[in-house]
């Protein structure tokens, strides 16, 4: 809890002495007559003066506004007590209308602790809740019912009226009404503590609910006692004093632990502070002053603002000398700066020119570096001796194969290096352009898709580059000993590819996983390197070589490729943190002569590796 200042000492002990006069005035007023009413005229000026400091201190408007309404209702019930008992003691129907007064303001008071409870750490702005308009409207038919009690007597029944003398007899309303005022009291001091609960005020929480509490307590032995308890025929406490002083304590506690937003001393602070202001009335008459504060200062170098508040205008003055000498070297800064923009824009431009033309021999020299293999490949199928022309017509077509897929790898490559993703219908086009010359060296192959926009799907630049390179290394891989080629791509929130050939070797299903294992992990482990740098440094290829460990699993005859357990392997080379997978499922298998591999990426359009 924040230590008490010594003007707060100096309160809280003026507040005490207070407390204790008037509780003697109560002792007394029981032996000496003419003391009578003295408590009831005491304790209002006392709530009076405490509601001065709140509306001082209180920040929040919401619960200033709220307070400000219950302190005026605690005065107004001790008005009232005094009106039931000394003024209309006498005149019946006006009696009566006080009794029902007394208990519709017990309701407010009650209702409003309620409220200020659950509206401690809310904004200010923010609508009442569900739980707050149920609060009003319930106590507002309580009002109402308390009110009509001339209709139909359920609160009060007043008998044998006999020179101000009343033979009262309570209804079931009556109990109704004393149970909801002390459930509503009960209720803030439950959510007083849950409000101590979740804030940084947790072990002070006993501290505002201790007060009402003991209070609750007082209340409830006024009740079974019938009345004021005494001792010696001496009344130790009357209500109204009880149920005021519960309630205003345990806010006053809730204040000075810092539950609920105070601030004091704004006079000190202002008039202390080094801004050179000051407030003045509708009348133009100071009210507060800093210390700074001058008006006859020169006003050469000195700028006046004022603005408008309640009930007067704060006036504040800025010296903007040092502001315009700032300005000044300003000035002479930005001519200089821009004498020098135009060498530095010809310089940027140079930049920029030489960075651009760097990328794209990057580019070219990337595009070069994979088609350099498959050149030679190339020439290998054109230049060797054949036997016959149908031979050499044979081995043509397969050469128009390996100059399509260049062709096509290349334009992927310029897209890729201008966007993070390409229109899967670039990959079928690449896939149908190939297949049309694999027809001419007699493979029967055909492309079909499944999915709704799948052509219009957008995917990663590598994932395509990726499946395009599988297509044609499986192809080249197989297409010697196979009649038949297939290709299946399927969108179902998983982009599948599926690609089947009837290869007739015995070897075909560790070739075509060698051979994806090849392409799919070097692309796995070359996704964060720039496509360039790797087209620069061949020797990196060294990286993506099979270790022992997957030679053997090939060798065995393991067919499905756990991409996770290829990155493990490989961590020893530090090159664990450039593994991008794109793959989540690699399955190659073989049934009947038919080898089957299967490539599913799990991503979306705006996925960009």
């Amino acid at each position: 809890m924040p230590k008490l200042t010594s003007i707060q000492k100096k309160y809280v002990l003026c507040f005490a002495l207070l407390l204790v006069v008037g509780e003697s005035l109560q002792l007394l007023s029981s032996d000496i007559t003419h003391l009578w009413d003295a408590p009831t005229f005491f304790y209002p000026c006392l709530i009076i003066g405490w509601g001065i400091t709140v509306g001082r201190r209180i920040t929040h408007k919401r619960l200033r506004h709220l307070m400000n309404y219950l302190i005026v209702m605690m005065v107004m019930l001790f008005v009232v007590r005094l009106c039931k008992y000394a003024v209309f003691g006498n005149m019946a129907a006006v009696n009566r209308a006080v009794y029902y007064i007394s208990i519709d303001i017990e309701l407010v008071i009650a209702g409003g602790a309620l409220l200020i409870s659950y509206l401690i750490g809310t904004a200010e702005n923010e609508k009442l809740d569900p739980f707050c308009m149920a609060v009003i409207f319930t106590n507002i038919g309580m009002m109402l019912l308390v009110s009509t009690n001339e209709l139909h007597r359920m609160l009060y029944t007043f008998k044998n009226f006999d020179d101000g003398d009343y033979e009262t007899q309570y209804g079931v309303l009556y109990y109704i009404v004393m149970a909801l005022v002390f459930v509503q009291l009960l209720a803030s001091a439950v959510i007083m503590i849950r409000k101590c609960s979740i804030s940084a005020i947790r072990k002070y929480w006993y501290i505002p609910v201790l007060p009402m509490m003991i209070g609750l307590v007082l209340l409830a032995i006024y009740y079974i006692s019938g009345g004021s308890p005494d001792i010696s025929g001496v009344k130790i406490y009357n209500y109204q004093e009880v149920f005021c002083g519960a309630i205003a304590m345990m806010f006053e506690c809730g204040i000075k632990i810092g539950m609920i937003p105070s601030c004091s001393g704004y006079e000190g602070m202002f008039r202390r502070s080094h801004i050179n202001a000051a407030v003045v009335d509708k009348d133009n008459e100071y009210r507060y002053q800093s210390l700074n504060y001058d008006s006859d200062i020169d006003r050469e170098n000195i700028r006046i603002s004022e603005k408008a508040i309640s009930g007067g205008k704060v006036i504040w003055m800025e010296n903007l000398e040092t502001i315009y000498g700032l300005n000044g070297m300003l000035s002479d800064a930005v001519e200089i700066v821009e004498a020098e923009n135009t060498l530095i824009e010809k310089e940027n431009a140079a930049k920029e020119e030489s960075s651009r033309y760097e990328a794209q021999n990057r580019l070219y020299n990337s595009i070069a570096y994979f088609s350099n293999s498959k050149l030679r490949s190339i020439d290998k199928e054109l230049f060797a001796k054949y036997d016959s022309e149908e031979e050499f017509k044979r081995h043509l077509s397969k050469s128009l194969v390996i100059g399509s897929y260049i062709k096509r790898r290349s334009n992927l490559t310029i897209l890729a290096a201008e966007n993070s993703s390409i229109c899967l219908d670039e990959l079928l086009l690449s896939i149908n352009e190939s297949m049309s010359y694999m027809r001419l060296y007699g493979i029967n192959c055909m492309v079909h898709t499944t999915g709704d926009g799948i052509r219009e799907k957008m995917l990663p630049s590598d994932l395509i580059i990726s499946l395009y390179d599988v297509f044609q290394e499986v192809t080249e891989a197989v297409m010697d000993h196979a009649n038949n080629i297939m290709v299946n791509v399927r969108n179902g929130g998983k982009v599948t590819f599926k690609m089947s050939a009837d290869a007739d070797m015995p070897d075909a299903a560790i070739r075509c996983r060698d051979t994806v294992d090849r392409v799919i992990g070097a692309d796995s482990l070359s996704l964060a390197v720039d496509n360039t740098d790797r087209a620069i440094d061949t020797d990196d290829n060294q990286l993506y070589k099979n270790d022992p460990a997957e030679e053997n699993d090939i060798a065995a005859g393991r067919t499905n490729i756990d991409v996770n357990e290829i990155a493990a392997d490989r961590s020893n080379r530090d090159i664990n943190n450039i593994i991008a997978v794109l793959f989540r499922k690699i399955d190659i298998s073989e049934e009947d002569g038919i080898v089957t591999i299967l490539l599913e990426a799990e991503c979306s359009e705006e996925v960009t590796v």
